[in-house]
């Protein structure tokens, strides 16, 4: 599946830059493979009544022989609402765009006004229903790893390197055809079933999270207050809610700091370490991950 997120210029913006705007609109459809299923999500700054670039954007749909999904199905104005304009007007400009080939997949596009995405645009959501190919739907298998870091204890290890030796020493008077194949595929069997019987499989461990209980709790009354302004657009309303958004950031950002700050500790204990090092090290350098509550 190639999917394409393109945020166009405003209807009051120049035409160069529409035109720009297309052509590289244009560039990155043509780069996706023929055979791939095209999704094209972004806001277009379009309207009820289709403005300049809603007429654009449909002489693309033609030209390129898409569906404007966002437009196809049957919805209240409260779903096809997709943003809020400063001065509190409503409008549908994020839209969902589909190759005609595959526009079977889509089944429905609708905005939800409910969910706390932080911005003046309205949660859109496209719901798909993909037919897959058989190798498809095979059930990925979970990957055993064997605990090696007990064999750092010399007890553990002397007993393993024992049973290795008998285990071994038990086929070496087996010959036959494939003489190197079969031997190796013996020593691989017997340190498989000498680890399984010594050290045994890691165990998986929940990774500590600087997302705990107050961030929830936080984000819980934020969303409260976001849903009183919505049903009730008054000042008091916005302003408690705009107060509201600020004591999350606030609480959010100090326990992602706090998170880093312990990472930073772990890598400095652990830099003779280095298996725990470069964890530790990746885990900073991927950052923290947002939580949304939706």
């Amino acid at each position: 599946m190639g999917i394409i997120c393109s945020y166009g210029p405003t209807e009051d913006g120049q035409d160069e830059k529409k035109e720009e705007f297309m052509e590289e609109f244009d560039r990155a459809y043509d780069d996706i493979q023929r055979h791939c299923i095209k999704l094209l999500l972004g806001s277009e700054s379009l309207h009820h009544i289709s403005n300049d670039n809603g007429t654009r954007l449909i002489n693309m749909a033609i030209a390129k022989d898409l569906t404007i999904s966002s437009t196809y199905f049957p919805q209240k104005d409260i779903h096809k609402q997709t943003w809020i304009s400063p001065d509190g007007h409503k409008n549908q400009i994020d839209h969902v765009l589909k190759d005609k080939k595959h526009k079977g997949c889509i089944n429905n596009v609708s905005s939800y006004r409910g969910a706390d995405v932080e911005s003046d645009h309205y949660l859109l959501i496209t719901q798909l229903k993909l037919k897959l190919s058989c190798r498809w739907r095979r059930k990925n298998t979970e990957t055993k790893r064997f605990d090696i870091g007990k064999l750092k204890n010399k007890e553990v290890a002397k007993k393993y390197e024992q049973l290795i030796q008998n285990k071994l020493a038990q086929n070496t008077g087996i010959h036959g055809e494939n003489e190197v194949e079969n031997q190796w595929s013996r020593v691989i069997q017997a340190i498989k079933e000498c680890a399984t019987d010594v050290v045994g499989w890691t165990e998986k461990t929940k990774r500590k999270d600087w997302f705990n209980g107050k961030c929830r709790e936080s984000i819980a009354k934020r969303t409260k207050l976001r849903y009183k302004m919505i049903q009730k657009s008054l000042e008091e309303n916005r302003k408690e809610y705009e107060q509201g958004r600020k004591e999350t950031h606030a609480i959010l950002r100090s326990k992602q700091r706090q998170y880093m700050q312990e990472l930073i500790a772990t890598v400095e204990e652990n830099r003779n370490n280095p298996k725990q090092f470069f964890e530790c090290s990746g885990r900073i350098k991927q950052g923290c991950l947002n939580h949304r509550q939706i």
